[in-house]
């Protein structure tokens, strides 16, 4: 009888391991006990190991908002907007602004505005309370970087487009806040999965050279390049380079991205162009996440 009650308590299970990329291994764990303790991907457990056993346990989620007071002097609207960008970016949840100077709450507002799942919820001239309202889907960081590709080449072929036959540059300035938020959203997601592990530091800078590099098709607009010829013969050139990339990181081809970084190495070699210098670094950063 005693052995019996032992045995309602304690279930033995057996689990096989799963290789993993350099050299990891994974095993799942039961869902029923993930739903009992209201896990989720992106969760993190307390492993205690003991000889040859490892016991694991939840983590208490009551600890797990992040908060952050910053003291703003009589600072420029850039300035701020750093600030708070940066703090979304590291994972925070709940920001407070507090000041001994007026803040203007029309501005903070459209700072706000610009990050995803973020809103002011407490305001008086002198203390902002900025939370975030949207569960963060640990699942889909992966997608959400995906997402950012996807907007980035909609953008560079609206700019093509733009720049051969004319017309309105609303879609123009709507896509370019879509991936500014999406740039900030993949790395504040980055940074609360670690995602990749050890190739984190590498994603976080694919997603920031891939904004740079939209924001260099964007300055060709206002620049208004006098040789239009050229300038969307280069464009188009950048452009397969980055779909290229694209669909090589999806379906993991490393060799093809090893072939384009050759490529693009002796063509910057050849040639003063930024964007070029962006596509190289972007591929170096593929490798490194692949490989």
């Amino acid at each position: 009888k005693y052995l019996n009650s032992i045995k309602a308590i304690i279930t033995i299970m057996k689990r096989k391991l799963i290789k993993q990329g350099g050299g990891g291994l994974t095993f799942y764990v039961p869902k029923k006990w993930t739903d009992k303790q209201n896990l989720k991907a992106g969760d993190e457990l307390n492993i205690q190991e003991s000889d040859n056993e490892l016991h694991i346990s939840a983590q208490d989620k009551t600890k797990q908002l992040k908060e952050l007071t910053v003291k703003i002097a009589k600072e420029n609207k850039n300035r701020i907007r750093t600030i708070i960008s940066s703090a979304y970016r590291r994972g925070y949840d709940q920001i407070y602004l507090v000041t001994e100077h007026d803040m203007s709450l029309v501005e903070i507002n459209h700072i706000v505005d610009t990050l995803l799942g973020f809103v002011v919820t407490e305001q008086t001239e002198k203390r902002i309370v900025i939370k975030n309202i949207m569960a963060d889907n640990f699942e889909d960081t992966d997608a959400i970087i995906n997402k950012l590709f996807i907007t980035i080449k909609f953008f560079m072929q609206a700019v093509i487009d733009y720049i051969e036959s004319g017309g309105k540059d609303s879609e123009l300035i709507e896509l370019s806040k879509s991936i500014i938020k999406l740039r900030d959203y993949s790395q504040r997601m980055i940074h609360i999965t670690e995602h990749g592990d050890d190739r984190s530091y590498e994603y976080h800078t694919l997603v920031f050279v891939a904004e740079k590099l939209a924001g260099n098709f964007k300055q060709l607009i206002r620049n208004k390049p006098k040789n239009k010829k050229d300038c969307l013969k280069e464009l188009d050139l950048v452009y397969d380079y980055f779909s290229t990339l694209f669909e090589a990181y999806l379906k993991r081809k490393i060799e093809s991205v090893i072939n384009i970084n050759k490529e693009l190495n002796k063509k910057t070699k050849e040639n003063d162009c930024v964007m070029l210098e962006n596509l190289f670094s972007i591929s170096s950063r593929l490798i490194s996440i692949l490989i």
